[in-house]
């Protein structure tokens, strides 16, 4: 008898990579042995609608069968991809260990660089994080604003003319980005009630 699938391989050598596909070899295969047992029994001498019942009456609920044949192909295919991923796992430990020892100097150059390469990205972001992600750990920070006291008149008068080289326009841009409300700071620094 000629199952059709001459050249093949079995199924369980050509994993289905989709649950229709697993689906229709289930169906098949089912199919080939059904057919196969009602034709070993119309040769031994029953009729066909007999053959029929008597392998529906033995194969019970097709249904069921169905559902746990899928079942177990999905975890015959499961544990047949972990097994070729936990080999392919093991032959590229085993090929980097030995590319470690037949040249331990440049492996040596190598575990360097990633060390230095991971601990610059690190500080970097640790310095980003600490500088211009976390907000600063004052009250109404965007509020602050940056105060100069002179001891000497010609010390502040110097201070002032360095900072004269920059348009008005650009001091007032700048003070109504800081400061938008124009608060008057004169009562928090001189500690007088304010007008």
């Amino acid at each position: 008898m000629s199952d059709g699938r001459e050249g093949k391989r079995p199924r369980l050598f050509r994993m289905p990579t989709s649950r229709g596909r697993l689906r229709g070899d289930i169906d098949r295969e089912l199919h080939f042995h059904i057919e196969g047992r009602i034709e070993e029994l119309t040769a031994s001498g029953l009729t066909r609608e007999q053959a029929e019942r008597e392998v529906a009456q033995r194969f019970g609920d097709m249904a069921a069968v169905r559902d746990q044949l899928e079942e177990i192909d999905t975890r015959t295919h499961r544990r047949h991809e972990f097994g070729e991923w936990r080999g392919a796992l093991a032959r590229d430990f085993g090929q980097a260990l030995r590319g470690i020892l037949l040249r331990p100097a440049f492996a040596a150059v190598v575990v360097l660089t990633l060390g230095l390469g991971i601990g610059a990205t690190t500080a970097i972001y640790a310095l980003l994080d600490a500088v211009v992600l976390r907000p600063l750990p004052y009250p109404n920070a965007s509020r602050l604003v940056y105060i100069e006291q002179h001891d000497l008149l010609t010390s502040a008068i110097q201070r002032e003319k360095n900072s004269k080289k920059y348009p008005r326009k650009w001091k007032l841009n700048l003070i109504e980005g800081v400061n938008p409300n124009w608060d008057d700071l004169s009562s928090w620094l001189l500690d007088v009630p304010a007008r």
